[in-house]
């Protein structure tokens, strides 16, 4: 076993991979109102977002290609694509109406007891039962596949819970896939990222899709199925938030 394929050599590297990136994405965050006034010929490093992206991107790609690793060993591959896109889609099915349920009565229950004044203030259930799109759908999609999903699950289903998973080897199975310490710390790190980023501590609420699309990591040797259904919950709370909220 090679130095750098250690428990305590892939750990390491993991946490410091994801301080390190997140003190990045938090400054990016919290100085995008700065980003916006650079001069013209810096305008193409403006969005904060876009930045958060490529930071991303580029740190498993400079640690997986500093030590020559098999990026298919991180499940950084679109294959297997049927099967990927299957499981998104299945998921999708049958999750959604059980998160429509749920949103329609954490937010009535809530908006009733008289807690979010301000925002429940728009609360207006579910829009009389009419689902609404944002007018630029096509747009939205191609940015949650390309600028949110693909970038946060390169990161966490792909680099780190690979790397934690050489830690922390899975010794459970559940519904087919290895499941262990590593796919959940990386759920709880991914909601915690979320949180120091943008200080809000809703974000913690991303443990719980993390864990599916660890799972799906696992189950598919892809973070292809992944990057589809985060890119399909992000869309879809959206639509919930346009159609509950005004």
């Amino acid at each position: 076993m090679s130095s750098d394929a250690t428990p305590r050599r892939a750990l390491g590297e993991a946490l410091w991979a994801f301080a390190g990136t997140t003190a990045v994405c938090a400054a990016l965050w919290q100085g995008r109102s700065a980003l916006k006034n650079l001069p013209g010929y810096l305008s193409f490093l403006g969005d904060a977002s876009t930045l958060i992206a490529l930071v991303f991107l580029a740190v498993p790609w400079w640690l997986l290609e500093r030590r020559r690793a098999d990026w298919s060993a991180y499940a950084l591959t679109w294959r297997p694509a049927g099967p990927g896109v299957l499981l998104a889609l299945g998921a999708a099915a049958v999750l959604f109406p059980l998160f429509y349920l749920g949103f329609h009565l954490y937010y009535r229950t809530v908006c009733d007891a008289g807690a979010f004044a301000e925002m429940c203030q728009r609360f207006r259930g579910a829009g009389g039962g009419a689902l609404r799109f944002s007018p630029k759908l096509l747009e939205d999609t191609l940015a949650q596949v390309v600028a949110v999903a693909l970038p946060e699950e390169f990161f966490f289903r792909g680099y780190l819970q690979g790397r934690l998973a050489e830690a922390w080897p899975a010794r459970r199975h559940c519904w087919g896939a290895p499941v262990g310490r590593a796919l959940v710390v990386t759920a709880a790190l991914f909601a915690l990222g979320h949180l120091l980023v943008d200080g809000n501590p809703l974000g913690l609420a991303v443990f719980f899709p993390g864990l599916v699309f660890g799972w799906m990591r696992e189950k598919t040797g892809s973070i292809l199925a992944g990057t589809l259904f985060h890119a399909l919950c992000n869309l879809y709370s959206d639509v919930l938030h346009r159609s509950f909220f005004g």
